[in-house]
């Protein structure tokens, strides 16, 4: 704007016409409107034609220099056949709009649903944007400039998942909803009680607890997974053509009882199918304790 206003200027000085301090300031970039300023041209007084002159107490400073000079360059000066033309505006005032900023659905694949199937696990939220507008008052009637846009709420997403049935988990997958997506990474955030956790995906399992003992393992026990890794709390036994071995997760029992917690598939059994896991306990008091439950499985990154 105070380029097209500079070049307004050495226009106006080569024709001989009369430039205001109004017009320097602008051209300086100053950019403060002081109360009686008015910015005028012309070969004589006759000739004067206020282009902007704040009324009484409604005064702008400091804004001027933010607007776009293509959005209001008719409130200050235009050139049309070599001749300058001044349009009578102002403003009346400054006031503040609110709008709703709408979201968008993002798709995300899943190894860990059925081929096609959707599923909807973070609800979008509309944000709001907020307009400094300023009115002005012309021969042609009022017309509202932008001054300054500001987004106070950002719009956040909605998050869908789409099925590429890459896992044979995807048969037991489970609905659920996240705290939060990384769209990057493809993991999302499940809050289980006070504990917030990064998963890929959700499957409900029929868990059986044992331990270490004969009566858990029969009489040839040795304590030894069928990885070679010892058992302990967090190793669990799975179906590897289900829930391939080395797979993160962290069990919460679903009558909300037991938190497992995290484990890893590290062992197997002649009677573990499809979505059945054993899991370790230290004790076969706390294994009988838990027996069998419904559980939901959330699988971790690698």
């Amino acid at each position: 704007m105070i380029i097209k206003i500079r070049a307004l200027i050495k226009k106006l000085k080569r024709e001989g016409k009369r430039i205001t301090a109004m017009m320097c300031m602008l051209a300086t970039g100053l950019g403060t409107i002081i109360p009686g300023m008015a910015l005028t041209v012309g070969a004589d007084t006759s000739e004067e034609q206020t282009v902007f002159e704040p009324e009484q107490a409604e005064v702008i400073t400091q804004k001027v220099t933010r607007l776009s000079f293509d959005r209001v360059s008719d409130a200050y000066a235009g050139a049309e056949d070599e001749k300058a033309t001044v349009i009578k505006k102002q403003y009346s005032g400054i006031f503040y709009e609110t709008q709703d900023l709408s979201y968008n659905t993002v798709y995300l694949d899943s190894d860990y649903l059925p081929l096609g199937a959707r599923q909807t696990v973070f609800a979008g939220a509309e944000g709001i944007i907020e307009y400094e507008k300023a009115q002005m008052q012309g021969e042609d009637g009022a017309i509202e400039v932008i001054l300054e846009a500001k987004v106070i709420q950002p719009a956040k997403s909605a998050v869908t998942l789409v099925g590429t049935g890459a896992s044979a988990m995807a048969a037991y997958a489970v609905p659920f909803e996240a705290e939060s997506v990384d769209l990057d990474n493809g993991t999302m955030t499940v809050r289980t009680g006070e504990q917030a956790i990064d998963v890929l995906g959700v499957i409900s399992c029929k868990a059986t607890a044992y331990c270490a003992c004969t009566l858990c393992c029969g009489p040839g026990a040795r304590g030894i997974t069928s990885t070679g890794t010892r058992a302990r709390v967090g190793s669990i036994a799975v179906d590897p053509s289900v829930i391939p071995y080395g797979t993160k997760m962290f069990i919460v029992s679903d009558d909300g009882y037991y938190r497992y917690g995290y484990a890893v598939a590290e062992d197997s059994g002649g009677a573990i199918r499809g979505n059945k896991i054993d899991l370790f306990f230290n004790t076969h008091s706390e294994a009988v304790n838990f027996g069998r439950r419904n559980c939901t499985v959330y699988i971790l990154a690698p």
